[in-house]
């Protein structure tokens, strides 16, 4: 006999071997209470051998803390899950799973163990979880203790993917149920059109836990074709601030060709046994009306292909030609001489605020740099009041384009086959210099960096995490703007976030956003999922529908932060100053690793292993350190060829670093300055922290000597001057500022340096005339430079 796709499909020999058991399961009196509930997780479940198994929290919508995973394999993974039954009887068997892809089986037997039998049943696990999915619904049990469900993974079908994966999460023993009854029909559906995507909404109907949408192609008021269910709505789509649901009914469909007409409907769901449809709601979509001198690849193509190297500098000097809104800067140029684009959008002023959108810093991915490219048409050209609004107060900077030479092969790394997201502090290619000059000289407010992923919510956004970062400006950037603004204008459009959780233990303080919040802006990631999901069943991966989906999705929040920015203009303003006057006080702590708390379940985290209290004064270096340059070899067109970085002191210029030379072959660079939070990461000399092993590439510049001398009296070289080692608000002591532990060219050299920092000391009355005669005796005596 076939077997059935279906969510949760038990066999016909299962059903016979249920109905015609004479197992030695006690039957239930009349009136017998219902047998409790018994639920197994993974976490309680034997899951052997023990290194095939993983556990992750990737998916949403898991049973617990988390569910377990394994491959087909030598090793034969199986889970067993043994309840704990209070004695003989009937049990109903259900099984919960987080939401599934198109890497996990998409058939997965179950085999139940019960009074000396065994029933079958089978379960697709690409499709929806986060409840739970009903098996058998009356099984005999003897309550001996030797029963169970277990799951043979070496037994389930391949997926078609090249990684086929098997989930094990929780299992349900519970009393025997009636078969649920269809849900009711949904009421109030309404149908909103925005440019990429339509919001269907309804009111919520009491037992469901799935909603399924269906469009159907119109001509006029006749359909033009067949519906098809191209959304699905389940419990987690919306959640709060604290990861739980919201329970908000409405869905963003996107995919649709633009300017179509469609009709929607809704039904409910109640553990897989679905309700009648909804009444429909008919609408045209949003058109697209740019002519076609000004559409991108990815548009005229009807989104079966993205835009070329060739087509976006077509579409970019098309722009900003025609219109007067729009200056196009070429800030760089990469190892294959592609020019690197800034559009400045707005007349730009030096005072005025801005917002900056860098896309596809990973060449692969593309769908930000699509938005992108329509965003700076919009803002070009529209007569919107909303463009007139966000123009009238912000200068918006499009880097639409962040890695041109990966763009134009598809490949996630630059020419030097690096990764630019970990190059934003040490600067060591020509993509990832040009931005922070441009974050140098524009400073602006917010900086957003669109990303894709393989799986996960519509939007999966993250923002600055660095402890030093400023802890208000974080606030403001986690709780106001994202968690608050941003997640609820998701729920009123239809769109799923999540926070982004991806982020590991490799340097993750080098991404754009989070360099964002160490320059005192606020930073937001933005992940969409380029794969399939399960809860748009019509749009398979790289398909015209999914790459829509991940074109408008990442159009939508940019929009939502610009308006976010618009309306919080003078919060966020306030916010920034205060960081900048933290930073500028050298105030609080230094964290050499770690990160704030994140607000979602389960919490992953890196934790602070190093932290510098109180703060350094700052680093000292030599004229030769700031001269070093980083080399290696190049990929791609120019294969072979070496490629040579600026050096650290145009590195540290570009970043807007203040460097200091005091003569002798030296130089300091102060933390008591508004990049105070990046130089650590540029310059400390113990950047191999707990989590942050020897061997991680991709922090760091140079290790620069620290300036924390906190010794009760100056002293230079081996002279105690009995002079109080004074610390001044900027957190440098007199040692501090003292380069005693150089190598000087010469005692001259070195000792008038000493009497430039004493120069400095008694004009601001930290010493007196005295104290710094006795310093520079001490200076003469030391021998440092002979």
């Amino acid at each position: 006999m076939m077997r059935q796709r279906v969510i949760a499909l038990f066999t016909m020999s299962a059903l016979l071997a249920g109905a015609l058991s004479t197992a030695a399961a006690a039957e239930d009196p009349p009136g017998a209470a219902p047998r409790p509930t018994v639920v197994v997780d993974n976490t309680d479940a034997a899951l052997t051998p023990d290194g095939a198994w993983s556990r992750s929290s990737s998916l949403p919508g898991y049973y617990g803390a988390n569910y377990s995973h394994a491959r087909p394999g030598p090793d034969d993974p199986i889970a067993r899950w043994q309840p704990l039954l209070p004695g003989a009887g009937d049990y109903a068997i259900a099984i919960w799973l987080p939401h599934g892809n198109d890497q996990r089986s998409p058939a997965v037997t179950y085999r139940v163990h019960h009074a000396g039998q065994v029933t079958t049943f089978e379960v697709d696990q690409q499709q929806a979880g986060g409840y739970w999915q009903r098996g058998p619904n009356s099984l005999p049990f003897d309550g001996s203790g030797d029963e169970y469900v277990e799951l043979v993974v070496n037994d389930a079908a391949a997926s078609g993917s090249s990684q086929t994966y098997v989930i094990a999460d929780a299992v349900r023993f519970s009393d025997p149920a009636d078969p649920p009854q269809p849900p009711g029909v949904p009421t109030g559906l309404t149908v909103t059109q925005e440019y990429g995507f339509a919001t269907v909404a309804w009111d919520p109907v009491e037992t469901a836990n799935e909603y399924q949408i269906e469009r159907t192609p119109m001509d006029g008021d006749q359909p033009a074709g067949p519906g098809a269910v191209v959304g699905r709505w389940l419990p987690d789509r919306h959640v709060g601030a604290d990861g739980e649901p919201v329970g908000v009914t409405t869905f963003a469909d996107s995919g649709f060709v633009l300017g179509e007409r469609y009709r929607w409907r809704v039904r409910a769901v109640t553990d897989g046994v679905a309700g009648e449809w909804s009444e429909p709601v008919d609408g045209a979509t949003e058109a697209m009306t740019a002519p076609p001198e000004l559409r991108t690849g990815f548009e005229l193509s009807n989104a079966s292909s993205w835009t070329s190297h060739e087509d976006e500098l077509a579409v970019l000097e098309s722009i900003a030609a025609a219109s007067d809104r729009v200056r196009l800067e070429t800030i760089g140029e990469t190892y294959e001489g592609r020019p690197i684009h800034l559009a400045v959008v707005g007349d730009g002023g030096a005072d005025k605020p801005s917002v900056l959108i860098s896309c596809t810093v990973h060449g692969a991915e593309r769908s930000g740099r699509e938005a992108c490219l329509i965003l700076l048409r919009d803002l070009a050209f529209s007569d919107d009041p909303w463009v007139t609004a966000v123009l009238s107060r912000t200068t918006v900077l499009i880097n639409p384009t962040a890695n041109p030479d990966g763009q134009a092969v598809g490949r996630r790394t630059n020419a030097a086959d690096q990764d630019l997201n970990r190059d934003n502090l040490p600067l060591r290619h020509p993509e990832s210099f040009a931005l922070a000059e441009v974050i140098r000289d524009h400073r602006p407010d917010l900086v957003v960096d669109a990303h894709e992923a393989p799986a996960g919510a519509d939007t999966a956004p993250m923002w600055p995490r660095s402890l030093t970062v400023d802890e208000p400006l974080w606030r403001l950037s986690q709780d106001d703007m994202t968690l608050g603004a941003h997640f609820t204008a998701g729920h009123a459009a239809g769109w799923s976030l999540l926070p982004y959780d991806g982020w590991g233990y490799d340097n993750w303080e080098n991404w754009l956003h989070n360099v964002a919040g160490l320059k005192n802006a606020m930073g937001q990631l933005l992940e969409t999922p380029s794969g399939s999901s399960v809860t748009r069943p019509e749009a398979p991966t790289n398909s015209p529908p999914n790459l829509r989906r991940r074109v408008y999705t990442q159009l939508w929040s940019f929009r939502t932060l610009l308006d976010y920015h618009h309306e919080n203009l003078d919060a966020i303003r306030a916010a920034i100053t205060a960081a900048e006057t933290a930073q500028e006080a050298n105030d609080g702590p230094v964290y050499l690793d770690g990160a704030y708390e994140p607000p979602f379940h389960p919490p992953r985290n890196e934790r602070n292993t190093v932290s510098l209290d109180p703060p350094p004064c700052g680093y000292r270096l030599t004229d030769e350190q700031l001269a070093v340059r980083e080399s290696g070899t190049l990929i791609g067109e120019r294969a072979g060829e070496a490629w040579t970085s600026h050096t650290v002191g145009e590195r540290l210029a570009a970043h807007g670093v203040e460097v200091e030379e005091i003569g002798g072959g030296f130089a300091q660079v102060l933390l008591g300055q508004r990049m105070r939070a990046v130089i650590p990461f540029l310059l400390d000399p113990e950047l191999d922290t707990a989590v942050r092993p020897v061997g991680t590439p991709n922090l760091g510049m140079v290790d620069a000597v620290r300036l924390d001398d906190r010794r009760a009296t100056v002293v230079v070289g081996d002279a105690d001057t009995g002079v109080p080692n004074q610390v001044d608000q900027a957190g440098c002591s007199i040692n501090d500022l003292i380069a005693d532990e150089q190598v000087w060219p010469s005692q001259g050299a070195f000792v008038r340096h000493v009497d430039d920092v004493l120069g400095d000391l008694v004009d601001d009355g930290t010493i007196d005339d005295r104290q710094a005669a006795g310093i520079t005796r001490a200076a003469a005596r030391s021998g440092v430079g002979r």
